[in-house]
């Protein structure tokens, strides 16, 4: 195992994050938040308990999964932008 490059590839993403903070981390959990506020007041208040669950337990899994897909390709796309333009979805 080539540990030197293992090093070298987290040092290189971990600078990538923080470089590119607001995307990685503060934009998907502002969305998620505001999903949840939306939804929330939305249809939330309308929905009562379903076989025991609530709505806000039955909606973080589905959000928490929107925003791991939307995050797959949105971080390709910022570390290979000269793939980008060929990325068709």
């Amino acid at each position: 195992m080539n540990v030197h490059a293992i090093r070298a590839i987290y040092h290189f993403e971990m600078a990538r994050t923080f470089r590119t903070l607001m995307q990685s981390i503060a934009s998907p959990v502002l969305s998620t938040a505001l999903y949840f506020v939306v939804f929330g007041a939305a249809i939330g208040a309308r929905m009562g308990a379903v076989d025991g669950v609530g709505y806000g337990s039955f909606i973080v899994p589905g959000l928490i999964m929107l925003s791991i897909c939307r995050s797959g390709p949105a971080r390709f796309s910022s570390c290979c932008p000269h793939q980008s333009r060929t990325w068709k979805c």
